[in-house]
């Protein structure tokens, strides 16, 4: 920068002194003592708000079993998007098991799904909190 600076560019040298005298300023501005009703005055106009951390509950990696649109399509279909997706998702000791299949002669989809325990299936799993 410094080889840039000597080569003459006007430009880039009024950008560098610029800064040079404004960090100078800020230094010596942040030397000098700020009276308390001044920090008080100031906190009135801007309250001090510490963002609201957003809660995170246990997060667990989620693992793709099944993913029906990597199976080959079956012998003589052209194409399966009338057949709807299906996939299974793992995480911990619970799956999601999750069907969307297109509604004939219409643009909405129908969403089907159950979630199990592995390690306990008499767990009952209705009524769990969304996220």
């Amino acid at each position: 920068m410094q080889c840039h600076l000597q080569s003459g560019c006007q430009k880039c040298r009024q950008l560098s002194d610029f800064t040079t005298v404004l960090a100078v300023t800020c230094t010596s501005s942040a030397t000098d003592p700020v009276p308390e009703s001044t920090v008080r005055l100031a906190r009135a106009i801007f309250p001090v708000r510490v963002p609201d951390r957003p809660t995170r509950g246990n997060r667990l990696p989620i693992e793709l079993i099944f993913d029906s649109f990597l199976l080959p399509s079956a012998v003589g279909l052209r194409s399966t998007w009338q057949l709807g997706w299906q996939g299974l998702y793992r995480a911990g000791d619970c799956s999601l098991d999750l069907r969307i299949e297109p509604e004939l002669n219409s643009p909405r989809a129908a969403v089907i799904g159950q979630i199990t325990n592995h390690v306990l299936p008499d767990l009952e799993m209705d009524n769990l909190p969304s996220v």
